[in-house]
């Protein structure tokens, strides 16, 4: 349910309604460029919402959105969804007498209210419309309620919170809160390589980075024999978990497995730094991909000393090889943290289905505290700039859309990142481009 309401949500749905207020949180704490980042949580909520609004217009401290014809509860359920959005609620203006508001608040909780519902009036902003205090108006609204409707008065925990609030100088009456991720807009942040492996942590990772307001393309190694095989298992679909919601695109990079593993054959290194060395060829390649597609960091699903190779030392074995800012959401969160965050977003059921995870392929007893100078010198022992070159040659992309069959992308020799919604997008300082098949 949503916040503040124990009635049926339906039951307040069925009630007329003439838009949607969205708020924020942290965006409200920005300087000068804060009208920046507001006009674009409102070009994202028309993208997120599509046919779902017909309009989202910019209000001081929040916005309106104009619902399609009968698409009211959609909507607020997109809405509640997209980054950056603190909480959104339906509203209904109001003319600014109290017999107008007695009545609506009447037939509201005629309609929602159960048996044995309790009520409680909330009133705010309301000195700009209304010659009455707040709290006055509360009180006369609450005798009103009452005696019309014999409930009983419950002001810390109320079935039914009866609200109205002042919005650009005009009254609305309000229904339920229903709270979104808060955050940033996407694509304030600038873009960012996921390590994906299709597990729980790295589909959570990536929505925390989103959450941060970043866009992020995904980087996976797979053990098949074709990227086909790839795209006709459960990594795209998980994909379309996260990126769904903000109604955005993405690349997938995908690099064979056998690569470096027939590189690792042909060396004789410690099978307890067979783990720490993939994951420092995961790096390598990563960091080409983020050089040429215009990525400024990494992002993986490490969480610390959750598994032998996210040790201190092991994190540090991997950052070692890094060219680019290694970002890590999941660090410091408890397993349970992370597993009620995949069941929130919708990836858990997918990320616990049976997988080849190509970790798991390495040495089945890695070392918990690698010493970097062996991880060093056992590096030494097998070209490792070949075979991020012939991984690299043997990279294959998809650009990835919910709703969308995923489409091949031919890459020039340097290509420029995508915007949120597929389109190519100009990267001067690289001077790369791409196209789709």
């Amino acid at each position: 349910m949503p916040r503040h309401a124990t009635a049926d949500s339906d039951r307040w749905l069925s009630l007329p309604w003439d838009a949607i207020a969205v708020h924020y949180s942290e965006i409200a704490l920005k300087g000068l460029n804060r009208h920046w980042f507001i006009e674009t949580l409102r070009r994202n909520l028309l993208r997120a919402l599509g046919d779902l609004a017909r309009n989202v217009t910019r209000h001081h401290g929040y916005l309106f959105v104009q619902p399609a014809a009968n698409r009211l509860g959609e909507a607020l359920a997109a809405a509640s969804q997209v980054m950056g959005v603190a909480y959104v609620v339906p509203v209904r203006k109001q003319n600014a007498d109290e017999q107008t508001l007695a009545h609506t608040a009447i037939e509201a909780w005629r309609v929602v209210a159960g048996e044995g519902a309790s009520f409680a009036v909330r009133a705010r902003g309301l000195g700009e419309v209304i010659s009455l205090k707040s709290i006055e108006l509360e009180r006369r609204l609450g005798a009103q309620i009452q005696l019309a409707t014999h409930a009983p008065v419950d002001l810390e925990k109320p079935t039914v919170l009866l609200r109205f609030r002042a919005y650009n100088r005009q009254l609305f009456f309000l229904g339920p809160r229903s709270d979104g991720p808060f955050g940033l807009p996407v694509g304030v942040s600038g873009r960012v390589l996921t390590l994906f492996s299709g597990g729980i942590d790295s589909p959570a990772a990536a929505w925390l980075m989103l959450r941060r307001g970043c866009l992020t393309d995904f980087f996976h190694v797979h053990n098949f024999g074709t990227p086909e095989k790839v795209l006709a298992s459960k990594i795209v679909p998980l994909l379309e978990k996260i990126l769904a919601p903000q109604n955005i695109a993405a690349r997938l990079f995908l690099v064979p497995y056998d690569v470096f593993q027939i590189a690792l054959l042909g060396a004789k290194v410690d099978p307890s730094l067979e783990v720490a060395l993939f994951r420092r060829f995961l790096v390598r390649v990563a960091n080409r991909l983020a050089s040429d597609h215009g990525h400024l960091a990494l992002v993986t699903g490490d969480n610390l000393a959750q598994v032998a190779s996210q040790t201190l030392e092991g994190i540090a074995a991997v950052d070692d090889a890094a060219e680019f800012p290694m970002l890590r959401p999941l660090l410091t969160c408890e397993k349970s943290e992370i597993i009620r965050l995949a069941e929130r977003i919708g990836t858990f059921v997918l990320a616990t289905q049976d997988y080849p995870d190509c970790c798991s392929l390495a040495a089945k007893r890695p070392a918990t505290r690698p010493r970097l100078q062996a991880i060093r010198e056992a590096e030494a022992t097998f070209d490792i700039d070949r075979v991020t070159d012939r991984a690299l040659a043997e990279m294959r992309a998809w650009k990835i859309q919910a709703g969308q069959p995923p489409e091949r992308i031919v890459f020039s020799p340097k290509v420029a990142p995508i915007s949120a919604d597929g389109a190519e997008l100009s990267c001067p300082e690289s001077g790369v481009s791409a196209h789709f098949d």
